[in-house]
């Protein structure tokens, strides 16, 4: 775990767009087969870390979001194992059918799931070890808490969010103390969890997520509109974990 001062300096001394990812982002990889997930987001997933490694991006994750994926990587990861097979075995019964019906199909191979699983894991392991982990601090436990009473977003009157209000914070006072050592770069945060941050609606940001990111110079593109991994399009549910 990094200190925020060393986050702070090491995203000054990059001087770079600076990217904070929500677990979800991470987590949606890992989710196998879905519609809402296709070649292009594939392939984002992989140009977005590629730019990570060549030091055109700094990563940073606030340790929150390692304490999510730990908890629910796991689970995450048979869930997509199943739903491959699933695909899997709706294809073989098509190519059945189509063999039943007299058509001489050509033979297929379908990738085992555990492949998916593999690739989709060693894609995230990048991402992880190319980022810079904030450690969690009082201040921002206490912020947290704050929009917690307040209902403040992520949180909200009868849902309060805490770990998501614990990710914002830390982006936040990260952010503020990269700020302060002269960084200018743009900062984006980037979440599938579209619900927490903004009136879908409105496709607009919350009032005190604006004035925040006004603050401190911050920027969400695609984010609230479309992941730029997965390219989500505004959902009713909240990110699973």
């Amino acid at each position: 775990m990094t200190s925020v001062a060393e986050v702070a300096t090491a995203i000054a001394s990059a001087g770079v767009p600076l990217l904070y990812l929500d677990a979800c982002a991470l987590l949606d990889i890992v989710r196998g087969h879905r519609d809402a997930f296709g070649r292009d987001h594939a392939r984002a997933a992989v140009k977005l870390v590629e730019l990570v490694e060549a030091k055109s991006l700094t990563l940073v994750l606030p340790e929150q979001i390692t304490n999510e994926l730990t908890d629910n990587l796991a689970e995450v990861q048979k869930s997509g194992t199943a739903s491959i097979a699933a695909l899997n075995a709706k294809v073989q019964q098509m190519h059945e059918i189509m063999l039943a019906f007299g058509v001489v199909a050509p033979a297929h191979t379908l990738p085992p799931p555990s492949a998916y699983e593999t690739l989709a894991d060693n894609l995230v392991g990048r991402y992880l070890s190319a980022a810079i982990t904030a450690e969690t601090t009082d201040q921002a436990i206490q912020k947290a808490s704050q929009r917690v009473i307040t209902a403040t977003a992520p949180a909200a009157t009868g849902k309060q969010s805490f770990k998501d209000c614990l990710v914002l914070e830390g982006c936040f006072e990260t952010l503020a103390a990269a700020r302060a050592l002269g960084f200018g770069a743009a900062a984006h945060f980037m979440s599938t969890n579209l619900a927490e941050y903004a009136d879908p609606a409105k496709k607009a940001l919350t009032p005190n997520w604006s004035a925040s990111s006004r603050a401190l110079g911050s920027s969400s593109p695609g984010i609230f509109s479309s992941c730029a991994i997965c390219r989500r399009s505004p959902r009713s549910r909240p990110c699973r974990r």
